[in-house]
């Protein structure tokens, strides 16, 4: 009886042992998992921007977009071209940033 009441305790330590080892793996993947999501989230964020980035270089290696930007912009005229600036227009301001 003795010995069966002491291999039941050991049996019990045992099986608490790994019990609260389970729980924590359990929380710690729990946790792992929060930060895959949000690395993921970041990821897509990050490509969109990249995506935008890669279009907006590839404007910038196009002549007419710059010079296009840079008349709209800027306000630069070509060589015997006056530009008028009207109170209605949508052109950010050259002193502005």
């Amino acid at each position: 009886m003795r010995r069966a009441l002491r291999i039941g305790l050991v049996f019990a330590v045992f099986a608490l042992i790994l019990g609260i080892q389970l729980i924590r793996t359990n929380a710690s993947l729990h946790k792992v998992n929060q930060q895959v999501a949000t690395s993921e989230r970041q990821l897509t964020k990050t490509k969109a921007e990249n995506t935008q980035l890669d279009l907006k270089v590839k404007q910038l290696n196009n002549q007419d977009y710059v010079a296009q930007l840079i008349r709209s912009k800027y306000y630069y005229s070509k060589s015997g071209e006056t530009i008028y600036s009207l109170p209605g227009d949508h052109a950010s301001d050259v002193t502005a940033k």
